[in-house]
Formats: structure tokens, sequence, C-alpha cells
């Protein structure tokens, strides 16, 4: 049927239209396709550096978690040790041969005190980094990024228990120092307790000797530090054999230890000039009351 001019332009425009519209429908389905793909490439990279934002944090946080518990155990051993050498230090007063060993060991304390704070000030920081750090169910890649400098500026902190391992290494020597000193005093206590006594009465030279009072400190005659006294008296009953250990009190005091006999002079014969030099004291005595036969009997000084 031969539908006219008109009919014929309104179905040519129809088709026109329907062929614009068609072509809008792809193109929008083209756009949308795009903005997908595009969406999902970002997705994935954001995704992708969440992941390894969040592995980097996780392994981060578990050396941190492990180290500070390592520093931690440390700190507490190192502590009771100081704590226990502090006891020794107060415990060993007066109780040392001298104050050397004693001394050393409060420099050792002191030392460590101050690098076992700063240990534990680090603990403390690395503590309460895991903590604040333990919860990251609502993080992002910003927040475990943040987290991990936090964690690995913690764990840096956690090296200062180097000083503390150097500072530490001193200690069971100074201990042992200490413990070795009152084992020492201990010992010349034990052989005080156990010395021979010499009470030295006077300073002179014949009268007080004849007095027999006991023994007589004769070093202004002499000429160097001698005390003497009478067989007869109680010169028979001073230790010669070295030694002996031999405590003064009077005029001259101390803790002396015999040396033995330095010389044997004869009064007839010898002079000062022939007296043993040298020693911290000499005991003279006429052994048997024989003027021939004076010992002079050498002291060192120990106490």
């Amino acid at each position: 049927m031969d539908l006219g001019p008109v009919a014929q332009d309104a179905t040519a425009s129809s088709t026109r239209r329907s062929r614009r519209r068609g072509l809008a429908i792809v193109v929008g389905v083209a756009v949308l396709v795009v903005a997908v793909l595009t969406g999902a490439t970002w997705y994935g990279v954001s995704s992708s550096e969440l992941a390894a934002a969040r592995s980097s944090f996780t392994e981060s946080w578990a050396v941190l978690a492990e180290r500070a518990a390592e520093v931690s155990a440390i700190v507490e051993r190192v502590g009771e040790d100081v704590a226990t050498a502090e006891d020794l230090h107060a415990s060993s007063a007066d109780r040392t041969l001298d104050e050397a060993a004693r001394e050393t060991l409060a420099h050792t304390v002191a030392k460590i005190g101050v690098e076992l704070a700063d240990a534990r000030t680090a603990v403390t920081e690395a503590t309460t980094t895991l903590a604040a750090t333990e919860s990251t169910e609502r993080w992002g890649t910003a927040e475990y990024r943040a987290g991990r400098r936090a964690v690995d500026t913690a764990s840096v902190g956690l090296d200062r228990v180097a000083g503390l391992s150097t500072a530490t290494a001193l200690l069971p020597s100074a201990v042992a120092a200490v413990d070795a000193a009152i084992t020492a005093r201990a010992a010349r206590d034990a052989l005080i307790a156990s010395a021979y006594r010499e009470h030295v009465w006077a300073a002179g030279w014949d009268p007080e000797l004849d007095a027999c009072q006991g023994s007589v400190d004769i070093s202004a005659h002499y000429g160097v530090p001698a005390i003497a006294e009478h067989w007869s008296c109680t010169g028979k009953e001073f230790p010669r054999d070295a030694g002996a250990i031999v405590v003064f009190d009077g005029v001259v005091t101390g803790v002396f230890r015999v040396d033995g006999i330095a010389a044997m002079l004869d009064s007839s014969v010898n002079s000062v000039a022939d007296l043993p030099s040298g020693h911290d004291l000499l005991y003279q005595t006429c052994i048997d009351g024989q003027p021939s036969t004076m010992a002079e009997v050498a002291l060192t000084r120990i106490g």
C-alpha cells in the first residue's frame, strides 16, 4: 500500500530516532563499563596496599612484643641483682679490710642504676605502644603505616638495653671482690682473736726496762722503730717464728706479723749501726738473758 510522501517522512524520522536511542544506550553502557573497570582497578590497588600495610605492621608488632618481653625479663633480673648488691654493700660496712672493694661496688651499682632506669623507660614506652596498637579492626592503610612507624620507634628504644648489659657485666666481679674482702677481714679477725698480746707500757731505756711492767719503746734511743723487753720479764714468751700475729697496745698500737729473727747481736761487739733496717718494727730481747744473744725480731704492720 502506498503511504504517500507524508507517511514515508514520518517513518524515516521514527527510524532515525530509534537509531539515536540505540547509539545512546551503547554509549551509556560503554561509559558504565569503563567506570566499573576503573573502579575495580582502584579498589584492587587500594586493597593490595592495605594488605601490605597490615602485614608489615603485624610483623613489626610481633617483633616488638617479643623484644619487649625479653628486655622486660632482663630488666627484672638486673633489678634483683642490683638490690642484692645494695644489700651486700650495706651489710659489709666495717666488715672489710679496707673500703676499696665496697667503693667499687657502690660505683658499679650507681652506673647500673642509670642504665636500668633508661631501660625501664624503654620497656614502658614499648608496652604503651603495644597496648595502643593492639586493636586494629577499623584501621586503614594510613593507620597501619602510622602504627608501623610507632612500633619501629619503640623497638629502637629497646636498644638502650645494650648499655645496661655492658654495665651489668662488671657487677659479678665487684660483688666477688666485696665477698673476698669480707672473708679476708674475717680471717684476720680470727688471727687477731688468737694473736699474742703485747703491752708497751712506756717509752724510755734501762729504768723502764728494769721496771718489768711490759715492753718499752726504745725507738728514740735506737733511731729505728723498736721496742725491747727483758727475757726474764715476758721477753721469753714473745713469738719469734715467722707468721705469728702480735697485737700491741699502749705506747705502740697495731697488729703486726712476725717475720722472724732479722739479726742476732752481741751488745759487747755490735752497735746501733748493726741494727737491721727496713722493718716496720723491731722487738729486742736477750735470749736466756744473755747480752751476747740479743734477738732482733722483725715485724710487719698488718693493721
